[in-house]
C-alpha cells in the first residue's frame, strides 16, 4: 500500500539515511512514520551481520502493520525466519509474528520450521495448529500439515480427495514416503524388505501424486518411488 504523498519519504532522503545508518533511518522513521519504505530499509538494516533480532523484527512487524501485502516479499520473510534461529526472545516474537501477523505466508513458514530439524520444531508445529493460524493459511498448506498429522493411512487416506484437489510439492513430499519401500531393515536381523507403510492403499497415494504432479510439476529431483508390495 502506498502511503500519501504528504507521508512518503522523499527517495533522495530516504537513500541518504539508508546511507548514514540506522540512526539516520530512525530519525527519518520519527518524520514519516506511515510509509512503509522507511521500515523496510530499517528491518534490512538490523538484519545485516551481526543481525540485531529484536529490531529486525520490530521493524518488519511496523512494515506489516502498513503494508500488508509485504508478507510475500522475500526479504521480510528471510529476516523473520532468521530471527526465529536467533535467541529464545527473539525466535518467540518470530514465531508470534509468523502466527499472528504475516497471514499465509506466516503459516507457511511455520510449516517449514515444523518439518525442520531445528530447535523450534515442536514449538513451530504447535503454532500452526492453531486453529486461527491454519483459518489463515492456504488450501494446499493445509491439507499437506494434515497428511503429516494424520495418524494412520486409513485417516490420509480420506484427505486424498483434497490432496489431488488442492496440494502442491508439500503434498507429494508428505504422500512419496508413504509409498516407498525399504531395500532392508525388517525381519529376522533387519535382513528383509520392508513394505511401505501405506502399501495397501499406494494405488491411491500414487494416484493422487501423479494428479497434483500433473498440476504444480514434480518436486525437483524426485524420482519414481520404489513400488511397494
Amino acid at each position: 500500500m502506498a502511503p500519501r504523498p504528504s507521508d512518503a519519504v522523499p527517495a533522495d532522503e530516504l537513500a541518504a539515511a539508508a546511507a548514514g545508518g540506522v540512526l539516520q533511518l530512525e530519525a527519518l522513521a520519527a518524520r514519516y512514520p506511515k510509509d512503509p519504505s522507511i521500515f523496510r530499509a530499517l528491518m534490512l538494516r538490523h538484519a545485516l551481520p551481526p543481525p540485531y533480532h529484536a529490531a529486525a523484527l520490530a521493524a518488519a512487524k511496523r512494515l506489516l502493520e502498513l503494508d500488508p501485502g509485504a508478507t510475500a516479499d522475500d526479504d521480510v520473510k528471510r529476516v523473520v525466519s532468521s530471527a526465529a534461529g536467533g535467541p529464545p526472545e527473539a525466535a518467540s516474537a518470530a514465531l508470534d509474528l509468523m502466527a499472528t501477523g504475516m497471514g499465509s505466508h506466516g503459516a507457511d513458514l511455520l510449516y517449514e520450521l515444523s518439518i525442520g530439524s531445528s530447535a523450534l520444531k515442536e514449538r513451530a508445529a504447535k503454532r500452526l495448529a492453531e486453529a486461527a493460524v491454519l483459518a489463515r493459511a492456504t488450501p494446499a498448506l493445509r491439507v499437506a500439515h494434515e497428511l503429516r498429522a494424520a495418524p494412520s493411512c486409513k485417516a490420509r487416506q480420506a484427505l486424498l480427495g483434497r490432496a489431488t484437489a488442492d496440494g502442491d510439492r508439500r503434498a507429494i513430499d508428505a504422500l512419496t514416503p508413504l509409498v516407498s519401500s525399504k531395500s532392508k531393515g525388517c525381519g529376522f536381523l533387519g535382513m528383509s524388505r520392508c513394505a511401505a507403510p501405506c502399501a495397501s492403499i499406494a494405488k491411491e497415494i500414487k494416484a493422487a501424486i501423479q494428479a497434483i504432479e500433473a498440476r504444480v510439476g514434480p518436486s525437483p529431483g524426485a524420482a519414481d518411488a520404489p513400488e511397494s508390495r
